[in-house]
């Protein structure tokens, strides 16, 4: 793991990362996680790729739910968690990405270019 500010990203272990080490990182590997306010965000990008791993704070979703989301519009939510980061299923098996979750609602975290790609 590497952080750089704000961020982690995901590398693979490797002898040339000391070497690697005297250079300014720009990106490398996976981005993992980020700070946002006060909390630490998931990529959507590692949620699809790990989610299937994932046990908790999961809200799974109807075809209808997702298209409130591709509207932009808030889900209520009786998840029993508290506020922070969710990730989003659709119809128990696609790992779509994030929503965040504020007070019993939960908005959508997915660019909407990516959510206009999702044919459902």
């Amino acid at each position: 793991m590497l952080e750089t500010g704000q961020s982690w990203w995901l590398i693979e272990r490797s002898s040339h990362l000391g070497l690697a080490a005297a250079f300014k990182v720009f990106a490398c590997g996976i981005k993992a996680f980020q700070r946002v306010g006060r909390f630490v965000k998931p990529t959507t990008r590692l949620m699809q790729l790990f989610g299937p791993k994932a046990t908790g704070s999961i809200m799974e979703l109807t075809v209808e739910e997702f298209r409130s989301f591709a509207k932009g519009e808030g889900i209520p939510s009786n998840l029993q968690i508290e506020d922070g980061y969710v990730l989003l299923r659709l119809n128990r098996k696609y790992d779509l990405g994030l929503g965040l979750l504020v007070r019993g609602v939960v908005r959508s975290q997915i660019r909407k270019s990516d959510i206009q790609q999702i044919s459902i």
